[in-house]
């Protein structure tokens, strides 16, 4: 399954849980049916427990829904965290 992460295309294995840059000749050969929460897309990613936002096609996702929603095929996801300086 493809998805866009910070406008980086991503490649999912949802059966092996395999998460990888997408290669242009991998694009064309994904399954549209396929989805993933996003709770476990994000501990995949290594981001379960850090504290950043999360827009989801363009909509906020509020942490308290993260664990009722799915991502599927070619989705966008923007996720910003906030970075102290002085």
């Amino acid at each position: 399954m493809r998805i866009y992460i910070n406008g980086e295309a991503r490649k999912i294995d949802v059966n092996s849980s395999v998460f990888s840059v997408c290669q242009s000749a991998d694009i064309s050969k994904t399954k549209t049916e396929e989805r993933i929460g996003l709770s476990s897309m994000l501990g995949m990613l290594g981001l379960k427990n850090k504290n950043f936002i999360i827009e989801l096609n363009g909509k906020l996702v509020l942490q308290k829904n993260i664990q009722s929603i799915f991502v599927y095929e070619n989705d966008k996801i923007e996720l910003m965290q906030f970075i102290g300086g002085g």
